[in-house]
C-alpha cells in the first residue's frame, strides 16, 4: 500500500501477465533492490511476464543489484524520467520512487 502509484502499476500489470517495457522492468526491480528486496523475491515479482525466463530474469536482476558486470548498484529512476518513458500518470507528491 505504501508503493508509489507508478510501482503499484507495474507489479499489477507483470502480475496479470502484461509484457512490461524493459524500462519499467527496470525500474522495478531497481525500486524493489533498493527498499530491501533480495534477488530471489525480485525475481519472482517477474515470473507472470508472458516472455519470463528465470535465467535471464536473474541474470539481469543480480546485475542491477551490483552482482555483476562492473559491479555497481543502481537506484530507481526519479519521477520525471518516469514520465519521459509512459510509466507514471500521477502527479502524487513523489520526487523519487
Amino acid at each position: 500500500d505504501c508503493f508509489p502509484n507508478c510501482m503499484k502499476k507495474i507489479i499489477a500489470d507483470l502480475n496479470s501477465g502484461v509484457n512490461v517495457p524493459h524500462s519499467g522492468r527496470f525500474a522495478i526491480a531497481s525500486f524493489l533492490l533498493n527498499i530491501g528486496f533480495d534477488v530471489d523475491r525480485v525475481v519472482e515479482v517477474f515470473r507472470n511476464a508472458p516472455d519470463f525466463d528465470e535465467e535471464k530474469t536473474r541474470y539481469q536482476v543480480e546485475h542491477i543489484a551490483g552482482m555483476r558486470g562492473k559491479g555497481e548498484e543502481y537506484t530507481c529512476p526519479n519521477c520525471d524520467t518516469m514520465k519521459s518513458w509512459g510509466l507514471c500518470g500521477w502527479d502524487c507528491g513523489v520526487n523519487h520512487p
